[in-house]
């Protein structure tokens, strides 16, 4: 099967302010020192006018679209299908169906693939949690580029949103926070190596007594793998109606659980 190209017009949304955005998101996911500045000093742009073009709070020329995207690697006739309005589609979804995310590609996969996204709306639920993009970032330890992206992001799928006073509310209730049934698998695997890439470093950086990390290993018959993920569904979900139960709530947690072959099949 042919791997989705980065412009792939069934793919993502036609603005080139989310190109850019998906293009820091990404190398900061790769890089935990990249940051905005890196990102502009690339593009030999100030990070300042980079900042407030990702922030849709300035326009982009077409001349300028045609600058950057060069220096993206990207191709004139795909520049030319990219809006290059400095806000792109704002329309709010109120669904939350998996058939009503689907067709944003670019937001669902973004969502989706980066757990600070869910981090975020989980964070929003602990005591003393503050609307500072800094504060942000240093509990989830993400850079404060990645939060602001993520706070437009959450708006633009519907996930946030504001109120009359302007202040924003996450609209899911602590549903919407676990990957949905239907989406793309490309997504959910991206999504999935993050948890797991978390889940190493939390071994070497974080003491025994604020984590749990066990594992157990057994034969068994492929025969039962849909009852297994049925037990491990359960599972998940009645371990975080547990966990979630208190009234007060001071961190963010993540349960990452693997069910994998260690044997090759038999060919014989």
């Amino acid at each position: 099967m042919k791997k989705p190209t980065k412009l792939d017009q069934e793919q993502r949304i036609q603005d080139f302010r989310f190109v850019l955005q998906e293009q820091l998101a990404d190398r900061c996911a790769r890089n935990q020192n990249y940051s905005l500045r890196s990102f502009a000093k690339m593009l030999e742009i100030s990070p300042s006018a980079l900042s407030a073009i990702i922030n849709g709070k300035r326009p982009i020329t077409h001349k300028m679209k045609e600058r950057l995207g060069l220096k993206l690697g990207l191709k004139i006739t795909d520049l030319q299908k990219l809006k290059s309005k400095p806000h792109g589609n704002t329309k709010k979804i109120k669904e939350t169906s998996a058939e009503i995310f689907q067709p944003i590609a670019l937001d669902t996969f973004a969502i989706i693939s980066e757990p600070y996204h869910y981090a975020l709306l989980e964070l929003m639920k602990t005591e003393n949690f503050n609307w500072n993009a800094k504060w942000i970032s240093k509990r989830l330890q993400v850079t404060v580029s990645e939060i602001n992206m993520a706070v437009e992001r959450l708006e633009r799928v519907g996930l946030l949103e504001r109120d009359d006073e302007g202040k924003l509310f996450d609209t899911t209730k602590g549903f919407s926070t676990d990957i949905r049934e239907g989406l793309s698998s490309l997504a959910q695997r991206r999504f999935q190596e993050r948890s797991l890439e978390k889940a190493i470093s939390a071994v070497q950086m974080v003491p025994n007594e604020r984590r749990d990390n066990t594992s157990i290993t057994m034969a068994i018959n492929t025969k039962d793998l849909a009852a297994a993920k049925a037990h491990i569904k359960e599972f998940r979900r009645r371990f975080c109606s547990t966990m979630e139960a208190s009234t007060v709530v001071d961190e963010v947690y993540q349960l990452t659980i693997s069910f994998i072959p260690l044997s090759t099949g038999d060919e014989n």
